[in-house]
């Protein structure tokens, strides 16, 4: 991996292709980054939000005897597996949950792979009449096109309103490059597709380890997207009811207590899921 940074970093900065960022920051030596935390969300989540945490949990409870029906393993490229670490335990028994629970009619996920399984799975356990739009240059996973809309382009370059219109209770679900820069994803989805979504649309970021920073063993990646919504919060745009990571280091009574211990995770895999609801109207219509 260092190898392949160095490739890129001298490659970015002799301009022989971009492919990635340098920042100069005179600072930098002294910025320790894995000592970082965010008290105030810290509090926010322990404090202000933590019923509404544990009653996210509580809603899985009616879907219990389906998620366990769902296998750790599988041969079917189209079928959800526990047995993997891209979006393992939490992150996809909640994300299942609540597509039982509130029934979207339509769901935006930007990036695919197994989240989009567990999203199908949900939509046909259901019987729901859901439509799902993927938005990923690159799809990693084979996935059933017939059930989805998938579209093969960088967010960023998108037009809106190729977008299906999302409403209250509607879900977007954002797992893209995590790294917050002018022109890139984070900034384009955050700058123009945040501010045109309706009061009750849901909001799901993925890869994100609020209060605690990124772990250190991330550190190769130079994510910062956590920066943007750190302020999202604060700002009250968003609201959150539920984080995979705060729940299973923090609260990790009530995923025992509430029976949902059984739920299978993979060694040194990371439940990095973070639930929010837009709190205010649309800024502007797109």
């Amino acid at each position: 991996m260092r190898l392949k940074r160095l490739v890129y970093g001298l490659s970015t900065i002799c301009r022989i292709r971009e492919l990635g960022y340098f920042i100069p920051y005179r600072y930098a030596a002294g910025a320790d980054r894995e000592a970082l935390d965010y008290p105030w969300i810290k509090q926010l989540f322990s404090v202000n939000k933590k019923r509404s945490f544990i009653e996210t949990l509580e809603k899985l409870t009616p879907y219990t005897e389906d998620l366990k029906k769902i296998k750790r393993h599988s041969s079917d490229p189209d079928e959800p597996r526990w047995g993997q670490d891209w979006f393992p335990g939490l992150d996809a028994a909640v994300a299942y949950g609540l597509v039982r629970a509130r029934k979207p009619k339509q769901i935006i996920e930007l990036g695919s792979g197994h989240s989009t399984r567990f999203l199908l799975r949900a939509i046909a356990d259901g019987g729901l009449d859901t439509a799902v739009t993927c938005v990923d240059p690159a799809p990693r996973a084979v996935l059933p096109e017939q059930e989805l809309e998938l579209i093969k382009q960088p967010v960023q370059t998108v037009p809106l309103e190729k977008l299906p219109k999302l409403m209250a209770g509607d879900i977007l679900l954002i797992d893209s490059s995590h790294i917050a820069m002018p022109g890139s994803d984070v900034d384009w989805v955050i700058n123009n597709i945040l501010p045109s979504l309706p009061k009750g649309a849901l909001v799901h970021f993925h890869d994100i380890f609020l209060p605690d920073p990124y772990p250190a063993e991330w550190r190769w990646r130079e994510y910062n997207e956590q920066i943007s919504i750190s302020a999202l919060m604060a700002g009250g745009r968003v609201t959150p009811f539920f984080s995979s990571h705060f729940v299973r280091k923090y609260l990790s009574e009530s995923v025992v207590k509430l029976g949902f211990d059984w739920i299978p995770l993979e060694l040194n895999s990371f439940e990095t899921s973070l639930w929010t609801e837009i709190a205010g109207n649309e800024f502007y219509k797109n």
